[in-house]
């Protein structure tokens, strides 16, 4: 997640500043009746993210409680997969939902938990068989008719319609959750807002895949996350079926509604190019996205191979300002992103790279953000090296001024305010050029790529990432890490290894 720079500004970081027997309205009833067939310690140490997983037991909460969300993520199960009906009117703003969750019990479950913020639930089914429920907070407390053995799958069906109210991402005071626009609506879900429009397990640890069914009215388009399966026009509505088959967390979601166009081109390097604009924003947004071949394969370089197989840049009209979001395969981006020529190029490089930091890898905890931020602003370093003539070390040296200029101000576990603060960001992205000069640039790739082979598809720790560093480098670089990440002072970059080409060296 990035915040957008002014018109004058060059592109930056992102920093703080910026009941029960509800009915399901009669629109949609035809919808959702076809939608069913259908040592010197410096870093804490967390749960590995297969252990993590794996400890989810109990259905009260997330296991380990995240430290900075305790409320959110419930144990006792493992999510398999979501299949997301939902039917919308942007003249009400008013959302019909028929959410199907398939998942694996971790125990033997009396009871279960979903995460769920307002909006009305209609009924809830347990395996077809209606179930008992009731709500505490934003928590919905489901009682099967019958408890559900140990390892044994099952499916929970809820049915629920409502107004989404947004929820403010912390520290930056912008929306998260669902976001209504003049003709449709936004989702940005990152940290906790995907349980504002659907009921989820919804932790980084718990992945599944995703099928989003899609119902609004006509000439309206609906934007998913992954491949486009079918669109079928019903009167005067559409329904879009988007299917996501890589493991996704739940604040990677992505849903826009609006006076779009789609657009393919062609595929790179094996991964479907495919782009979204907004009708007032096509002109702008359209020679930005156009680098998104070059940028593709120069950070593919670097990282290995682009996780997923669709990619494109998703550019509204409305509903967003001052900020962009790395949703899984598809990267949105405010109109201001694309205010000055080539002025949003760094911003879509950092969106890009979360694909494989924070998108393929997800974090741990929400303690974790710098294992996002701070590798996506580094491949934002490199790439305005390479495209813009903006010198790798002279961002280093900036970020360097920036965290001694504030030595309490730590990259790591940095706050729940200062989760999206600066030094997420710059300290994060020094911290990995401190170790590219430490350790050679072909051993700090090899670093970075077995760390994408080894957590891909999962969620990993400060701890996760440590211990790979300290195995391919042959040497304990705990306290290399704790001095870095912060908080506290941090010495004059080391010398060694090339470490100002932004040519990978493997």
């Amino acid at each position: 997640m990035s915040e957008v720079p002014g018109p004058t500004e060059r592109p930056r970081e992102l920093r703080r500043g910026l009941r029960r027997e509800a009915c399901v309205p009669r629109l949609q009833t035809a919808f959702l009746a076809a939608i069913v067939l259908v040592g010197t310690i410096a870093v804490a140490v967390d749960v590995p993210a297969s252990a993590a997983e794996r400890g989810r037991q109990h259905p009260e909460s997330a296991q380990p409680p995240d430290p900075y969300f305790p409320g959110l993520g419930n144990r006792g199960y493992d999510v398999q997969h979501y299949d997301l009906g939902l039917a919308y009117d942007p003249t009400s703003k008013k959302l019909t939902g028929d959410t199907t969750i398939t998942a694996n019990a971790t125990e033997r479950l009396r009871r279960l938990n979903l995460d769920l913020a307002g909006l009305d639930v209609a009924s809830i089914a347990v395996d077809g068989a209606p179930a008992r429920f009731r709500r505490n907070g934003d928590e919905l407390i489901v009682r099967p008719r019958r408890p559900i053995a140990p390892a044994a799958p099952f499916t929970v069906r809820v049915r629920y319609s409502g107004r989404p109210e947004p929820g403010q991402i912390p520290g930056i005071h912008a929306p998260n959750g669902w976001i209504s626009t003049d003709d449709g609506a936004l989702t940005l879900n990152e940290p906790d807002g995907a349980r504002r429009w659907f009921p989820a397990n919804d932790h980084p640890t718990d992945k599944a895949t995703f099928t989003f069914r899609l119902d609004v009215p006509r000439p309206l388009v609906a934007i998913a996350n992954g491949d486009l399966r079918s669109r079928t026009d019903h009167g005067a509505r559409t329904t879009f079926v988007w299917d996501q088959p890589a493991p996704m967390a739940t604040y990677l979601t992505q849903l826009a509604i609006g006076d779009m166009t789609v657009e393919d081109a062609p595929p790179v390097e094996g991964v479907v190019i495919r782009h979204a604009f907004g009708k007032d924003i096509r002109g702008d947004a359209e020679p930005a996205a156009a680098a998104t071949p070059e940028m593709l394969t120069f950070l593919s370089s670097w990282f290995g191979p682009f996780p997923f197989s669709t990619y494109g840049v998703l550019a509204p009209d409305g509903g967003l300002s001052g900020l962009a979001f790395e949703a899984q395969t598809f990267s949105v981006f405010s109109p201001d992103v694309f205010a000055t020529p080539g002025g949003g190029s760094p911003v879509l490089a950092h969106e890009m790279a979360h694909q494989w930091f924070g998108d393929w890898v997800s974090p741990a905890s929400w303690k974790e953000t710098w294992l996002n931020e701070g590798f996506a602003t580094y491949a934002e370093w490199l790439w305005s090296d390479r495209a813009l003539g903006h010198p790798l070390q002279q961002s280093a040296r900036n970020a360097l001024e920036l965290a001694n200029a504030d030595p309490s101000a730590a990259a790591r576990d940095p706050g729940r305010r200062e989760m999206f603060g600066s030094a997420v960001y710059q300290r994060g992205a020094l911290t990995l050029h401190a170790l590219r000069l430490t350790v050679g640039d072909e051993t700090f790739v090899r670093i970075l790529r077995t760390y994408l082979d080894r957590f891909g598809g999962k969620t990993a720790s400060t701890a996760d990432f440590v211990g790979v560093a300290s195995e391919i480098a042959g040497q304990d670089l705990t306290s290399f890490f704790g001095t870095w990440l912060g908080p506290g002072t941090v010495p004059p970059l080391p010398h060694g290894g090339a470490a100002g080409s932004t040519a990978p060296p493997i």
